[in-house]
């Protein structure tokens, strides 16, 4: 399988076309983190092209900015800067994160760690619970009583007269993206309505607020 990675871009060539002003370089490693039970060790993906399979092995590491001092590059190029991109293994899948991004300076042979400055870095959270994915519930939501064996389903709408369909049943009754609940009361009299707001847990949690009377139908009986 071929793989193709962007070597170089140049531009600001000089009036003959064969000497850049500006020459970005690319260099790639290989991730060497993955253990597939393939022969391919160091695959990291596969990119399909007019059906044909391009593996993905490489992972960028250096990007150098380089210029020329004179324009027919007869003194050769000098390196103004190196970006050096740094990556972790995700604890659960092998994968390369992006881990951090650093800086050196004209001349610099980007060897030494000292010498660089930082530009960017991140850190991850690790899923695993003594090496295993484990899940637990991060709340409980109590449902208002209804009524004895009362029918539960998800067709239920809004209309004009009242609410029409099953009579305990999770839907956006107010237009917020959150499914409310609402039910009949305990003595089938009349329809219950209970809102859905974030809980102290946050914004991607819910809690239902107290349940709250709504007007009685035919429809709700």
């Amino acid at each position: 399988m071929r793989e193709l990675v962007l070597a170089e871009i140049t531009h600001s060539h000089d009036s003959s076309g064969a000497c850049p002003k500006y020459t970005i370089h690319f260099d790639y490693i290989p991730w060497t983190n993955l253990n597939y039970p393939v022969f391919y060790p160091n695959l990291l993906g596969l990119d399909f092209a007019a059906g044909r399979p391009r593996a993905r092995t490489k992972l960028l590491q250096n990007v150098q900015v380089q210029s020329n001092a004179s324009t027919s590059c007869a003194s050769g190029s000098r390196t103004e800067r190196t970006y050096r991109i740094n990556y972790v293994a995700d604890s659960l899948t092998g994968q390369p994160r992006l881990n951090k991004v650093d800086w050196f300076g004209t001349g610099d042979a980007a060897q030494n760690p000292q010498t660089a400055s930082p530009v960017v870095a991140y850190q991850y959270g690790n899923p695993l619970n003594s090496g295993e994915l484990r899940y637990s519930a991060a709340e409980n939501l109590s449902l208002p009583p209804g009524p004895q064996n009362s029918i539960a389903g998800f067709s239920t709408s809004l209309g004009s007269q009242g609410i029409y369909g099953r009579v305990r049943d999770f839907q956006d009754m107010n237009g917020d993206g959150r499914a409310d609940f609402f039910s009949l009361s305990a003595d089938g009299s009349h329809p219950t309505l209970s809102v859905n707001r974030p809980s102290s847990l946050g914004n991607d949690f819910s809690t239902l607020a107290a349940s709250v009377d709504l007007p009685n139908s035919p429809a709700a009986v």
